[in-house]
């Protein structure tokens, strides 16, 4: 199969795609255009982390006016951290001052994003002090459980029994600092279909990082920012009796699978976790002892590239696959894993720790349709800083079908930052030859790591988009 790598820097989440909404036709030729959204400002303490919902902003005027009566059909987009100097300039904020764990976004009606932002106003992601991803008595009750890339889209099938006439589409996901060098540019007539494109509200996982590296004013020795890697500090109340941090049980469950189980993995358990996505909550300081300095202020952007959806237009769908720490029939698990230190006296180039596991392409549709089939168009890799390699093959054929091209930082520039991982390219499959697979085909994950040095709170992920496959497209 032929694979096809974007390298300008485009860039997005990790290729999370979904919507309620159909093709359109319009009675005049598809035309082209942009746009770009910002955040309100997010304002940061040293070392503090920003895991919430953000209020719903307008999309343009004059894109409202354009899709009033015709879907909008996403092509590309991206997203920057961006800051404003004293004179009102816009600049990139570099990673060792605040990184980008990942985001959701979620594009659609007033009505919709209003609803959904009810939904999810002052909860906390992963459900710090408030618990709200516990199981509740009522279906009113009921959160929207954000805390994993899989659960948005349910979360807005759930309002929708009470807002049915809710439309709305759900993408972005896992990218994190390398967002800037991710390319997420889909191919003709791949993208994301969106109906009344009015307002967006968007999930987004922060972390101050500043002065906490070899960067900045008060150089320090590592070389990138531990908080990547969020520690659970001193300040974090485990509780093993009661299977809680800080009063709350960890989310998302710890459910890895048996190859991780069985090497006695510290991320599988609360008895031996050390750090990572489940201590990482809105609002937790990260610092043991926290830093005087003064807060930073940064703004989320986000630029999209658009077209008329017409009926030709081929709406991607997140597939739900995959991740190194799940089952067969799982989409994702305990999504992260700990990458324990090589022995002493292993030579550095040796010190390589390989993780794998066999997944189905799509399991939420083969769990339905086992049969049914699946165009690959679009794979996007997600690992944090410290790997080396990413690869999907399929399981059947041991045929390469992707290897994440990785790039890591060798300067003081924004999307360049010296020691950070800061590009995952994805693969790309033209519609002229996507891979067509049934859904319950298997695909290997292989990830490989540099364990020079214990890592914790790591991921292995592909998040991949398809289409439903259309029988004439590959005659």
């Amino acid at each position: 199969m032929s694979r096809q790598s974007f390298l300008s820097v485009l860039c997005i989440c990790v290729c999370c795609a979904s919507a309620s909404a159909v093709p359109r036709d319009v009675h005049h030729a598809p035309s082209t255009g942009n746009f770009v959204t910002y955040s309100e400002p997010i304002i940061l303490n040293p070392s503090e982390v920003h895991n919430r919902a953000r209020p719903p902003v307008a999309i343009p005027e004059k894109i409202m006016r354009l899709f009033k009566d015709n879907a909008m059909h996403i092509t590309s987009y991206e997203l920057d951290i961006v800051g404003f100097d004293s004179d009102g300039n816009e600049y990139s904020v570099p990673l060792y001052d605040t990184y980008n764990h990942h985001f959701i976004i979620f594009m659609g009606d007033d009505r919709s994003m209003s609803a959904l932002y009810s939904k999810l106003k002052g909860k906390d992601v992963l459900g710090h002090t408030t618990c709200w991803h516990s199981d509740p008595q009522t279906d009113e009750e009921k959160p929207c459980r954000l805390d994993s890339m899989k659960n948005g889209a349910r979360c807005l099938e759930q309002l929708k029994l009470t807002n049915p006439e809710m439309v709305h589409a759900t993408f972005g996901g896992a990218s994190g600092g390398e967002f800037r060098n991710n390319p997420h540019d889909y191919p003709e007539p791949f993208g994301i279909v969106v109906e009344k494109p009015e307002a967006m509200v968007v999930v987004l996982h922060f972390i101050n990082t500043r002065n906490t590296t070899s960067h900045g004013s008060k150089a320090r020795s590592n070389e990138y920012s531990p908080y990547l890697e969020c520690p659970c500090t001193s300040s974090r109340h485990i509780n093993l009796t009661n299977n809680t941090i800080d009063g709350c049980p960890p989310a998302p469950a710890f459910q890895c699978n048996d190859q991780f189980k069985l090497a006695k993995n510290p991320a599988c358990h609360l008895s031996t976790y050390l750090g990572g996505y489940r201590c990482c909550e809105n609002g937790v300081v990260l610092e043991e002892t926290p830093s005087t300095d003064p807060p930073a202020t940064v703004y989320a952007k986000f630029s999209f590239n658009y077209t008329y959806a017409t009926p030709k237009s081929r709406n991607l769908l997140a597939l739900g696959c995959c991740d190194v720490t799940a089952n067969t029939d799982q989409g994702f698990a305990n999504i992260e894993y700990t990458v324990p230190q090589c022995a002493h006296g292993t030579p550095v180039e040796k010190c390589v720790h390989v993780a794998t596991n066999v997944q189905m392409l799509a399991p939420n549709i083969a769990r339905q349709t086992p049969d049914a089939e699946i165009d690959l168009v679009y794979a996007a890799g997600h690992v944090h800083t410290g790997a080396i390699r990413l690869e999907l093959l399929d399981e059947e054929t041991d045929q390469l079908l992707c290897e994440a091209d990785l790039k890591y930082g060798s300067s003081e520039k924004a999307g360049d930052e010296k020691g950070y991982l800061v590009g995952i390219f994805p693969c790309v499959w033209p519609n002229a030859a996507p891979v067509r697979m049934r859904a319950d085909h298997l695909l290997r994950t292989v990830a490989y790591y540099n364990s020079s040095v214990q890592r914790n709170g790591v991921m292995s992920l592909w998040l991949m988009s398809g289409a439903i496959a259309e029988p004439d497209l590959l005659v």
